[in-house]
């Protein structure tokens, strides 16, 4: 007869070994690395693109413009000489700006000769567009004296 058979119970397997980490390839990572910089240099070249745009969208073509400016004559209230000029020729002034002393000779009621200092001071904002008179010469009161200025427009 057949015997029943006993069968060797299984053999007690192993624990399993630990496997090493797996190490991904450096050429991988550099991989990585370079799509990362590509990709940042794409982004940073469209926002300069939009903004160049942008810029160039608000600019509006004029055409010619002709700037125009009225001269305001600077005159002395009594002929008399320079003494001091206060200001350069293209320098900006505002309105009250000194811009020379003129000496005057007048008489007094017992007709003696008095020296009166009057100074000059713009009378409106603006550029001294004539080179200034120098110091030591006459001014009269029909001529213009000192500078003229021009308003800004």
């Amino acid at each position: 007869m057949d015997s029943p058979r006993v069968t060797d119970p299984p053999p007690a397997q192993a624990p399993p070994l630990p496997q090493p980490p797996v190490r991904r390839s450096p050429r991988k990572w550099r991989a990585r690395l370079i799509v990362l910089v590509m990709l940042a240099a794409a982004v940073v070249v469209f926002i300069r693109l939009t903004s160049i745009r942008q810029t160039n969208a608000s600019l509006v073509d004029l055409g010619t413009v002709t700037l125009t400016a009225q001269p305001i004559p600077v005159e002395t209230p009594q002929p008399g000489q320079i003494t001091e000029v206060a200001v350069k020729a293209e320098q900006a002034v505002t309105a009250g700006t000194k811009l020379g002393i003129i000496e005057v000779t007048t008489t007094d009621s017992d007709g003696k000769p008095v020296l009166r200092k009057i100074t000059l001071v713009a009378p409106r904002a603006g550029i001294v567009v004539d080179r200034p008179a120098t110091m030591g010469s006459t001014c009269s009161r029909d001529s213009r004296s000192s500078s003229s200025t021009t308003r800004r427009s």
